[in-house]
């Protein structure tokens, strides 16, 4: 219930690679490990702290090979050792986080126990004032699994544009003055902006930004329109 893009295709993948290779030794990996240095005031949900302490709900963040690697890169590439960086990486693609890494460790991210939380992505909404979900689920009565489907298949970037989940294909809408496709790209940039700001302050600064995925790599217009306004910064 938790990634429900992706663990239904993971388990196939599994049972697979047992079927087809029953004498290896089989080994899962789990994206969020590189996450579980994030402390315990940045991982809480304020919910009652049963849910915390008997359930074990909090923040696990996602996406984590990609900060990880993409870290230890930019260190090589700036000529400094790892464990003296304070880096903010953003993984910006059809999935999206944004993670502060302090020394080599995560500190915060901005996805939480689900890839739901944090920022604008393809086809998932990100952050949502939690009483609307039911608000909604009332007013349409939705079932709990439809909901999932609309929060995880139907929102983000298509739900918004009403056009697609490709960032470039928005970018194209923008340019033909489509103003759903503008309000989307703002969007979708602003949230970033927004996120690398809250990771400054856990980190007490930056020395390096990092822009990876299809997004991130790819897009110069997202780079830019994220960072516009940030020079007295330091980006």
């Amino acid at each position: 219930p938790f990634v429900h893009l992706h663990h239904p295709v993971m388990i196939a993948e599994i049972e697979a690679c047992q079927s087809r290779l029953p004498e290896a030794k089989h080994v899962a990996v789990f994206d969020n490990f590189f996450h579980h240095t994030i402390p315990e005031e940045a991982a809480v949900y304020g919910l009652p702290y049963r849910y915390f302490a008997d359930q074990g709900y909090h923040r696990t963040g996602y996406h984590g090979f990609s900060h990880a690697y993409v870290a230890a890169r930019a260190a090589e590439f700036v000529g400094r050792p790892l464990e003296e960086l304070k880096i903010i990486s953003c993984h910006l693609g059809n999935g999206a986080s944004v993670c502060a890494v302090k020394f080599g460790r995560s500190v915060d991210t901005s996805m939480g126990m689900t890839p739901q939380e944090g920022l604008l992505m393809g086809t998932r909404c990100g952050d949502v004032d939690p009483v609307l979900l039911p608000v909604i689920m009332q007013q349409e009565s939705l079932s709990p699994e439809r909901l999932i489907d609309m929060l995880c298949e139907e929102s983000g970037l298509l739900g918004l544009s009403g056009l697609s989940r490709n960032m470039l294909e928005i970018e194209a809408a923008c340019r033909q003055g489509n103003a759903r496709a503008q309000l989307t790209f703002n969007a979708f940039c602003y949230r970033v902006k927004r996120y690398i700001g809250a990771m400054l302050m856990p980190l007490g600064g930056c020395d390096v930004l990092i822009f990876t995925g299809g997004i991130g790599e790819h897009s110069p217009e997202v780079r830019a329109a994220i960072l516009a306004g940030t020079s007295d910064l330091g980006f």
